[in-house]
C-alpha cells in the first residue's frame, strides 16, 4: 500500500506542476493516472484488516489529501483567472467592433450620397 501512496504523491506532485505551468493535456493525463490508482487503492483497502498500518495509511491519506486540496485551490485559481481574461478579451472585442462601425467606409459612403 505504501508504494501506491507514494505513486499518488507523485502524481499529485506532477499535476501541480502541470497547473502551474498551464499544461492542460498533461494534468488530463495525471487525472487519468490517479483513477487508475485509485481503483487500486480502493482494492487493497478492501482487502486489508483494520490495524496499525490502516492507521498509519489514514494519516498519510490526510497528507494527500490536504495536497489535493491545495491543487484545487490553485486550478480553481487559474480557471477564474483565464475567465476574467477570457472576460477582457471579449469587451475588448465589442469595443473594436463598435470602433471598426464607427470608421467604416461603408457609413461615409452612405452620407456621401446626401451630398
Amino acid at each position: 500500500m505504501w508504494d501506491i501512496l507514494e505513486q499518488w504523491d507523485q502524481l499529485t506532485t506532477a499535476e501541480r506542476a502541470a497547473i502551474e505551468a498551464s499544461d492542460w493535456e498533461a494534468f488530463e493525463t495525471r487525472q487519468k493516472q490517479k483513477t487508475s490508482l485509485r481503483e487500486r487503492i480502493d482494492s487493497v483497502l478492501q482487502e486489508s484488516r483494520e490495524g496499525d498500518q490502516v492507521l498509519g495509511w489514514q494519516s498519510e491519506w490526510r497528507r494527500l489529501i490536504e495536497a489535493e486540496k491545495a491543487n484545487a485551490n490553485l486550478l480553481e485559481e487559474r480557471l477564474q483567472a483565464t475567465r476574467a481574461k477570457l472576460d477582457g478579451m471579449n469587451r475588448s472585442s465589442l469595443q473594436l467592433g463598435r470602433l471598426r462601425s464607427a470608421y467604416s467606409t461603408d457609413g461615409q459612403s452612405y452620407w456621401n450620397s446626401y451630398s
